[in-house]
């Protein structure tokens, strides 16, 4: 549409938002997008999960996870690099959702989808939304994540304890007090 500017003598147009830029501008929503770039995330992760057979790492992984608690405990202190924890929370999984491939392999991709929303709050915490809605949808994306995602290994549970602490970290330096 277009005006007459009786100061100026010329015609100016006016802006009116489009169909697009208003469509754009509600899902660039946190409460929109979040959401989206999670759904997102988990798409990418559960694509083909079943694609492969066991991974050598996954073996130790799934074998290790279907011994008892203890033995868990002791197998992995003694043998791995690794810490039991993420082997533990395994077995419990197992024990509620069964020891197939794929549901072995869920556990991951439910811990590293959870990534991306944490993620945004982590970044929400430390800037603004814009930079944490891109930082979630670059983790949705990312195909260092989406790789370690689809597997039974302890990574993405690394991930997701490292930001859980940055965040925790961020929030009681902010705060100050007794928790700094």
């Amino acid at each position: 549409m277009q005006q007459l500017d009786p100061s100026l003598n010329c015609v100016q147009a006016t802006s009116t938002p489009s169909r697009r830029q208003h469509l754009l501008a509600i899902i660039l929503r946190p409460a929109v997008a979040l959401p989206l770039l999670t759904l997102l995330a988990l798409a990418l992760r559960l694509y083909k999960l079943d694609y492969n057979s066991y991974f050598d790492d996954e073996v130790l992984s799934s074998f290790a996870a279907r011994q008892p608690i203890l033995e868990i405990f002791r197998h992995i202190t003694a043998n791995e690099d690794h810490p039991p924890l993420y082997h533990i929370l395994l077995h419990l999984w197992i024990l509620g959702f069964g020891d197939s491939l794929i549901a072995v392999r869920l556990f991951s991709v439910l811990i590293s989808t959870a990534c991306v929303p944490l993620l945004y709050t982590l970044g929400r915490t430390i800037s603004n939304r814009p930079a944490a809605l891109v930082a979630a949808g670059l983790l949705a994306i990312a195909p260092f994540q989406i790789y370690h995602g689809r597997q039974a290994r302890m990574y993405p549970l690394l991930t997701l304890l490292v930001m859980l602490a940055m965040l925790l970290f961020v929030q009681a330096w902010q705060r100050g007090g007794w928790w700094r």
